[in-house]
């Protein structure tokens, strides 16, 4: 009808759209991060499983062919060094994608190895913790190392982060040492009370007003036929459950829905009211942001996904998955490949130094 809205109202406006696209953006991440759990289940990691079986495959007949050279495949000292080099690599690579070591990795890797798996494992340990020593003494926390009993490199690392979140702990009390400071943190600490109490009590506010204003119009009771009196019902319900969890926005799309609100009585809300519903949907919006940002958090986390990779929208997490499964895929033929031409007496000698060349990059 040609309303002119304010500034303030159409920011009102402005606000319910960016809120309505968030949660929609949440919902969407909600269902792609249970999408890639199923992809990575179906997809990716049967993918993994393939390379590394054909890696093991791959190794086995490295193994044999260095245990038995078959008649016609000379291997000189220097060439014969340079395969168990790539040997190893191999080996090196498949223990340390796997949580448990696998035995007869283990063994292959003993066999060519002028130090032996458990003496690495154990060398890298005595690595971690000299690190750990070194950073805890340079930091000035002894603590670490209370107690005198054996520990792990992980129960370490975990006295030191503790130690760190102390120390930081004493840093952030000793900066309120003051008393004036003191006061001063506390005001502005009542402050930020009052101020989150004034919100959820305009939050309760504008929530009941409209939900008494939808129970008004639409409570199904009051309804004499038999198909609109389920719509109502349906209604309500949605109303109940926006009102029981003080979700404005709903309640907010409702009235629109049933013209409670249109322009003209958006127009007519006092600048005291829709001050009190714009702060409301600003506070929800950043709540619907924060959801979001933590559920791609959740995604990296469980899934270790590396950190370079910026999930911007959704469909992201689909590409990097497409791409992973075609890299898996492709390494998967290739070690498969190398494996049936090392077995090929005609190809092997050509394969071996292909091999070489490769591995040795």
């Amino acid at each position: 009808d040609g309303t002119a809205l304010s500034p303030a109202q159409q920011h009102f406006n402005q606000l319910l759209g960016q809120l309505t696209k968030a949660r929609a953006q949440l919902t969407d991440w909600q269902q792609a991060a249970t999408d890639f759990r199923m992809a990575m289940n179906d997809r990716l990691l049967p993918a993994e499983r393939a390379v590394n079986k054909a890696q093991h495959t791959c190794l086995r007949v490295l193994d044999q062919l260095l245990m038995s050279s078959p008649r016609g495949l000379r291997l000189t000292g220097r060439r014969r060094a340079k395969v168990e080099a790539a040997l190893l690599d191999l080996c090196a690579e498949l223990l340390g994608s796997s949580e448990t070591a696998d035995p007869e990795v283990v063994a292959i890797h003993d066999r060519y190895s002028a130090c032996s798996h458990a003496d690495l494992e154990e060398l890298c340990e005595q690595e971690k913790r000299m690190f750990i020593e070194e950073l805890a003494n340079k930091l000035g926390i002894s603590e670490v190392f209370d107690g005198g009993e054996p520990l792990s490199t992980e129960d370490l690392g975990a006295r030191l982060d503790a130690g760190l979140r102390a120390r930081f702990a004493e840093e952030q009390a000793a900066q309120f040492e003051d008393p004036a400071q003191r006061r001063a943190e506390r005001n502005r600490q009542r402050a930020r009370e009052r101020s989150e109490s004034q919100r959820r009590i305009d939050l309760q506010a504008s929530v009941r007003e409209i939900y008494r204003k939808l129970v008004r119009d639409l409570h199904p009771d009051r309804e004499t036929d038999p198909g609109e009196r389920d719509r109502k019902t349906a209604l309500m319900q949605r109303i109940n459950q926006a009102y029981e969890s003080g979700d404005l926005l709903t309640l907010l799309e409702l009235q629109f829905q049933l013209e409670q609100l249109d322009p003209v009585k958006l127009a007519q809300l006092s600048a005291e009211r829709l001050k009190h519903y714009t702060a409301v949907l600003r506070e929800q919006l950043k709540t619907v942001r924060a959801q979001s940002q933590l559920e791609i958090a959740r995604i990296h986390d469980e899934w270790g996904l590396p950190e370079h990779l910026h999930l911007r929208v959704p469909t992201d997490l689909r590409r990097w998955l497409d791409r992973q499964v075609e890299l898996q895929t492709q390494a998967a033929h290739e070690f498969r490949q190398i494996a049936e031409r090392l077995a090929n007496p005609h190809q092997q000698r050509a394969e071996l130094d292909r091999v070489i060349t490769i591995w040795s990059r």
